[in-house]
């Protein structure tokens, strides 16, 4: 049964392997793209991988690979929120700056 999911899991996980790549590389057209264009790109390429693992394991019945796609979702996932908590780092610090240059310039609209 387990091998069925996997089997069933494996299409989806090569199309978002896919999708990451894809934005990776249209991200890379920008200037700014660039420089974490490598990052959605890394992560496609992981779960890609975990998806030809996860087809190869349902088809041989090969606990290895079973690891191996198990192994490769939790690398997808650690990375993931990585991003995420410096992604809310970032927006936390960006609204603290632009709360405080938001009260500097009503200070010197009202003079106090």
């Amino acid at each position: 049964r387990v091998y069925e999911e996997l089997s069933r899991a494996s299409g989806w996980m090569k199309a978002m392997g896919i999708l990451y790549i894809v934005s990776g590389i249209i991200s890379a057209i920008t200037i700014v793209g660039i420089i974490y264009a490598w990052l959605p790109i890394w992560m496609g390429v992981i779960v890609y991988r975990a998806g030809k693992s996860a087809q190869m394991a349902s088809t041989n019945k090969d606990e290895t690979k079973l690891m191996e796609v198990v192994s490769k979702i939790r690398l997808f996932f650690v990375i993931s929120v990585i991003v995420s908590i410096v992604a809310y780092a970032i927006v936390i610090i960006v609204g603290i700056i632009y709360l405080f240059g938001l009260f500097s310039m009503m200070k010197g609209v009202y003079g106090d």
